[in-house]
């Protein structure tokens, strides 16, 4: 049984499967058996015509059709010949042509038919067996979407499942019947007289409404592939007819059921591979049941990370803020500065003339001898080194040192707390430190608090005697101590003050509470008053440094503090770093 063109699930929207493209090449190149109808099978008026361009070959049953006989006159006729089943022209005699008959009414059109309902979806049929493959089956419609389920938990990737079949498709409406063609009139005898008008062409009718695609029938099992017949002798082209008068268009016939499909058979063993036969006639197209949708599986595994993207390109500067009407907070003071080098001493001045030697006096007489005298008392001896604290700040810092300075000796007096030294031409001035040894306190280190040519006075306690004739003092080295919470960042010694001072500064010991930074140690630079030269690259004293961490109360960190000394300028400033420790530290230098 031949097979039919079918436009089943060609729709707007849907996708259209490669077998449902294929069929039409199928039909028209012969690999299988279609019956092809041209024009409309259940209205003729609506039929429409086939041109051909060169030969017509025909095989099998075909319905022939009058001709009517052949005219007297020039032309040519359709002629079909029963014996051989070929359709030839023939020549016939040129007669008057007739006058053109009248135009027939045109027919009333046809209503537009209703469009059937939609078919309803089928529900997913249970999971069969894997069955062997069969040939490919039609693409069935989609099914609904389900609503989407919760995400859950990740797992192993798992096996994919089979494809479902697919729901089967709704069926397909009626097509809406067109509107009737107009009766075509008579054809008058051909006749000498010329050729009358042609009438006008009646307006189309509306077209019906496109009813919805019906299901598609089973496909049958594929049928046996046949031998390939012997091609056959291609008989002489002829001549080129005439083209004929148009006769009244056929209706068009009714479709013909679609067979059920065939049962399908169990798939044999496979046979040796026999002579490759001639190519044989494509069968029909088997449909295989399409297995039930899988569910779905687990959620996959996340993914390894990207490659990083480049970086997008620079963003614009974004525009100057307004200023702030708020004032910002002070800023912490500034470093003090270094000290500058020492003045060159001035040029000596010139030998003044000798003054001349005046005249020998008379000798005098001699005197009387004095009385003998009591014997004298040894004095007391005090030590010129003093150990001391230079300058601090509570648990942030304490600043120790130790230094060698001449000792003098002087009367004192003492009212209240306010100890005086008398001394003349002194030299000390407010601020100076100075040691006192032998008044009312034996050892007492303090600052000047004020001074006159001949006497300065410090604070004492307000215990002991009042007055002596012997108290001894010595001029000490002071310090500035720059630091913010512990973190010492500079220290700058200032020489002592004072009449014919030759101190030496010996040790610096420092305690920094939180030590966060390096430290820049600035000296007084010279040799009579300081830690040794420090005036040029030449006579810098190389100093030796340690230092331990000092967190906690248990044992104590090691350090490695390193020197770095100025050898252009600034040659009295000394850089200790490697006491950035962010903790209690505590640093020592001996010149």
């Amino acid at each position: 049984m031949a097979l039919t063109l079918d436009k089943t699930n060609i729709q707007t929207g849907l996708t259209i499967e490669a077998l449902q493209v294929s069929q039409s090449v199928d039909a028209f190149t012969g690999a299988q058996n279609y019956d092809i109808t041209i024009g409309n099978s259940t209205d003729p008026a609506l039929s429409g015509s086939l041109k051909i361009t060169g030969s017509l070959h025909l095989s099998g049953s075909y319905n022939k059709f009058d001709m009517g006989p052949a005219i007297a006159s020039t032309g040519y006729v359709v002629q079909i010949d029963d014996a051989t089943n070929t359709i030839s022209k023939a020549s016939i005699a040129s007669g008057t042509k007739g006058a053109q008959g009248v135009s027939g009414d045109k027919g009333a059109a046809g209503p537009i038919g209703t469009q059937g309902a939609d078919g309803a979806g089928g529900s997913v049929g249970a999971k069969g067996d894997l069955g062997p493959q069969g040939s490919p089956g039609s693409q069935g419609a989609s099914g609904q979407k389900g609503d989407d389920g919760s995400t859950g938990t990740q797992g192993t990737i798992g096996n994919t499942g089979p494809q479902g079949n697919a729901g089967p498709a709704g069926a397909q409406g009626e097509t809406g019947a067109g509107g009737s063609k107009g009766d075509i009139g008579t054809q008058g005898e051909t006749g000498a007289g010329t050729q009358g008008a042609t009438g006008g062409l009646g307006p189309t009718g509306p077209q019906g409404a496109i009813g919805n695609t019906g299901p598609t029938g089973p496909t049958g099992p594929q049928g046996v592939i046949g031998t390939k017949g012997a091609d056959g002798t291609v008989g002489a082209k002829g001549d080129k007819g005439e083209i004929g008068v148009t006769g009244p268009q056929g209706g068009q016939g009714d479709k013909g059921d679609t067979g059920s499909a065939g049962a399908k058979g169990d798939k044999g063993e496979i046979g040796t591979q026999g002579a490759d036969g001639e190519k044989g006639q494509k069968g029909q197209e088997g449909v295989g049941t399409q297995g039930a949708t899988g569910g779905d599986g687990e959620k996959g595994q996340k993914g390894e990370l990207g490659v990083k993207g480049d970086n997008g390109e620079k963003g614009q500067k974004g525009e100057v803020g307004a200023d702030s009407t708020v004032a910002g907070p002070q800023g912490t003071i500034g470093t003090k500065g270094d000290n500058g080098p020492a003045g060159s001493a001035g040029a000596k001045g010139d030998l003044g003339p000798q003054g001349t030697i005046g005249t020998t006096g008379t000798q005098g007489t001699d005197g009387d001898k004095g009385a003998e005298g009591s014997g004298g008392g040894s004095g007391n001896v005090y030590n010129t080194q003093t150990r001391y604290l230079v300058n601090s700040d509570g648990d942030n810092y304490q600043l120790y040192a130790t230094a060698t300075s001449n000792m003098y000796v002087g009367s004192w007096a003492r009212v209240s707390t306010t100890l005086t030294i008398t001394y003349a031409a002194h030299g000390l001035a407010i601020g100076d430190k100075v040691v006192i040894r032998n008044t009312n306190q034996d050892y007492l280190v303090a600052n000047v608090s004020a001074v006159t040519t001949n006497t300065f006075s410090v604070t004492c306690v307000d215990t002991g005697a009042t007055s002596g004739a012997e108290a001894v003092y010595g001029t000490l080295f002071g310090a500035d101590v720059t630091q913010n919470a512990g973190d010492v960042t500079a220290v700058v010694v200032s020489a002592p003050g004072g009449l014919n001072g030759a101190s030496q500064l010996n040790t610096l010991s420092l305690f920094a509470g939180n030590q966060e930074s390096g430290l820049a140690v600035t000296l007084p630079a010279g040799f009579q008053e300081g830690a040794g030269g420090y005036t040029d690259k030449q006579d810098i004293n190389i100093a030796s440094a340690d230092a331990k961490a000092f967190s906690g109360t248990g044992q104590s960190g090691a350090l490695s503090p390193t020197l770095t000394y100025n050898l252009g300028a600034n040659f009295n400033r000394i850089d200790v770093s490697g006491i950035d420790n962010f903790s209690p530290v505590n640093i020592s230098l001996r010149f």
